[in-house]
């Protein structure tokens, strides 16, 4: 159980990475190279793009008096489709493509690759149905997701559909609510409720660099926190920081790379256990246009 719940918010967690790069920049600096730039949401009908997401993980947790060291290599391979988009919506269709996973601990080596057959090991049976699995969801002109369907796949956890759009939305609302300027500034705070397991606070602060050779430099800072959730089976507090830079395309708004690292400590308490942790995470994104 505390496996696949577990994976389960990992997966999740990937996804919010991920969906960064639906940020699009529509302005253009003027003559003097010193206007402001737009940051905004806003993708074509048609648009199609692929993103390759790796995360090398470090965790350290202490169950019934015993450390344990897991270390973790992940990629995921995700196809972004617009369906329709006119201006003040966005229709899209998310479809995972590819994930490989090795695990390292004390108990051995455990391997997952949903492109190789040789690699399937039974304990992520369930991550193994994903490949080829897509859903939908539904944007407003502020990044707000007003629909959200075909979450079905993912059933069989404690996530509600409110939980699953909440973090979900916390990937696409990261716009300036005015235009900026390298040097500029913005924050943005959110709060979401992981399921009843605990509600995560996040502070937000994003930073534009700068802007050479069409490439748009922006830096990304979150401290994370957390508070109780409302669920007896399980409890989870969780603190840390987040920090990164992106390289996004001015033309396109595409993010091109992202690099972040993240740093969490925290406790997990379920089944009269409580169980110490600390999460190391490096995560390094790129992305193309098919």
């Amino acid at each position: 159980m505390l496996k696949s719940t577990y994976m389960f918010r990992y997966l999740i967690l990937s996804l919010i990475t991920i969906c960064i790069v639906a940020c699009q920049n529509d302005g253009k600096p003027g003559g003097s190279g010193n206007a402001p730039y737009d940051l905004k949401l806003q993708l074509k009908t048609g648009d199609h793009f692929r993103y390759e997401m790796s995360t090398i993980q470090r965790m350290n947790q202490t169950l019934m008096g015993k450390k344990m060291n897991i270390d973790q290599e992940m990629l995921f391979v995700f196809d972004y489709d617009v369906l329709k988009s006119n201006g003040q919506s966005t229709d899209m269709q998310v479809t995972y493509h590819r994930i490989r996973m090795k695990q390292k601990s004390d108990a051995g080596i455990v391997e997952l690759d949903t492109d190789s057959a040789e690699i399937r090991n039974p304990v992520y049976k369930d991550l193994l149905k994903l490949k080829g699995k897509s859903f939908q969801l539904t944007l407003n002109s502020i990044g707000e997701i007003t629909k959200l369907s075909g979450m079905e796949f993912l059933g069989g956890n404690s996530m509600s559909d409110s939980s699953l759009k909440s973090m979900l939305e916390m990937s696409f609302k990261l716009y300036p609510d005015h235009p900026v300027k390298p040097g500029d500034q913005w924050n943005i705070q959110m709060t979401n409720d992981l399921g009843g397991v605990m509600k995560m606070k996040l502070n937000n602060t994003y930073e534009l660099i700068r802007v050479e050779k069409e490439l748009a430099e922006i830096k990304c800072q979150s401290s994370i926190s957390s508070e109780k959730g409302n669920t007896q089976q399980m409890e989870m507090e969780l603190s840390g920081t987040q920090d990164g830079t992106m390289q996004m395309e001015l033309a396109t708004g595409m993010v091109r790379t992202l690099k972040m690292k993240q740093k969490m400590s925290g406790r997990l308490k379920a089944s009269n256990m409580d169980i110490p942790m600390e999460i190391e995470s490096d995560v390094a994104l790129t992305g193309s246009k098919r």
